[in-house]
C-alpha cells in the first residue's frame, strides 16, 4: 500500500506529465503528514527557479485537480487519433498508457494500491493486433469521446477484473472487449451520438443496434484475440434481471466479463460530461450503481471491486 504519510484526504497526487497543464492549481508538498504550498496557482513550475531540478512528490486539491486532468485528456483527444493515422503503434501504445495511468489515478487517488505496471501487457495485447487499433481508428474518426470514453472504461474494467481474481488470460480477453465494446456506434448517425438532448424513443431504438453491429463487425474481423471478446461484447447491456438488450439474457446468463464492463461502462458514462447533461461526481455514479445492483439489475460482486477505488 501507499505510504500514509504522503496520502492526505482531499488531496491527488498529481504525475510529471501533467505539470505542463498545472499553471491554475495550487499545488502542495506533504511534509509530516500536512499539505504545504509548493507552487501557487497562477505560476509555472520553471517560474520557481527550479528548473533542471527533479520536483518532489506534489499534490492538488481533488476538486482542482479534475481541471489539469481534463485538460490533459483533451490533448490526448487531440492527438491520439493523428498517432493512429500515422501508424505508429509504438507511439499508439504509449499514448494509450499515459492516458489509462491517469484515469486510475485520478479515480483511485492513491487509494488502492492498482498495479499500474501490469497496464502495458493488456494495452500492448490490445495495440499489437493490427485489426484492433484499425477499429479503434474507425472508432476515434467517428467520435473521439467515444475512443476515449472506451480507454477510459477499459482501465475500469481491467481493474476490476484484477480485483475479482481474473488470471492473465481473462484479463486480456476483458480489456480487448472493453477497447471495443461500442464499434458499432460508427454506423450510427452523428446527429443521435451527438444530440445535445435526451434521446427520442425511436432513436434510442436506433442506438440500441450498436451492439448488433459491434458483433458482425467483430464477427467478420478474422481476428482471433477479437474473436475471444465477441460474447462480453455482446452482451454488456445486458442486466441480471433481464431488463436489458438485445437477448434480455437472465444473470447466469451473462459471461462474467460483461457484467464488470456494464458495471466500468456506466460509471464512466456518468463521470463525464455528454452533449445532453454534465458529468455527476464518483460517489454520486458510484451511488446509482448500488441502486442498480440493489435492483438486481448490475453485478454486486463487480461494484464492489470499483468502489475499491472509493472513500
Amino acid at each position: 500500500m501507499n505510504n500514509p504519510d504522503s496520502v492526505i484526504k482531499g488531496y491527488i497526487l498529481v504525475n510529471p506529465w501533467l505539470f505542463p497543464y498545472c499553471d491554475d492549481l495550487d499545488l502542495y508538498r506533504v511534509i509530516n503528514g500536512q499539505p504545504l504550498m509548493y507552487k501557487p496557482a497562477g505560476t509555472e513550475l520553471k517560474e520557481l527557479g527550479k528548473n533542471g531540478i527533479n520536483h518532489p512528490i506534489l499534490f492538488a486539491k481533488s476538486t482542482s485537480y479534475l481541471v489539469a486532468s481534463h485538460q490533459f485528456q483533451t490533448f490526448i483527444n487531440q492527438h491520439l487519433l493523428q498517432m493512429i493515422r500515422h501508424g505508429n503503434v509504438s507511439l499508439i501504445q504509449q499514448a494509450i498508457l499515459v492516458f489509462m495511468k491517469e484515469v486510475l489515478n485520478r479515480f483511485y487517488s492513491q487509494r488502492f494500491n492498482f498495479p499500474f505496471e501490469a497496464l502495458e501487457e493488456y494495452v500492448e495485447y490490445c495495440v499489437q493486433e493490427i485489426q484492433a487499433v484499425k477499429r479503434l481508428k474507425w472508432i476515434s474518426q467517428a467520435d473521439m469521446c467515444t475512443a476515449t470514453h472506451s480507454l477510459a472504461v477499459m482501465s475500469y474494467s481491467i481493474s476490476i477484473a484484477s480485483s475479482l481474481g481474473a488470471d492473465n488470460a481473462q484479463i486480456k480477453q476483458v480489456a480487448m472487449g472493453a477497447l471495443l465494446h461500442d464499434l458499432g456506434e460508427i454506423w450510427l448517425p452523428r446527429a443521435i451520438l451527438l444530440a445535445p438532448r435526451a434521446l427520442s424513443d425511436e432513436e434510442r431504438r436506433q442506438m440500441k443496434e450498436h451492439v448488433g453491429f459491434s458483433d458482425d463487425l467483430i464477427k467478420y474481423s478474422n481476428c482471433p484475440r477479437m474473436q475471444l471478446s465477441r460474447e462480453m461484447i455482446r452482451q454488456h447491456h445486458e442486466r441480471n434481471d433481464g431488463s436489458g438488450y438485445p437477448a434480455n439474457l437472465l444473470s447466469s446468463e451473462i459471461c462474467f466479463g460483461a457484467k464488470l464492463l456494464a458495471v466500468a461502462d456506466t460509471y464512466d458514462a456518468l463521470t463525464n460530461k455528454r452533449p445532453y447533461r454534465d458529468f455527476i461526481s464518483p460517489e454520486a455514479a458510484c451511488e446509482i450503481i448500488r441502486q442498480e445492483v440493489d435492483n438486481n439489475r448490475l453485478d454486486k460482486e463487480s461494484y464492489l471491486a470499483l468502489s475499491l477505488g472509493l472513500d
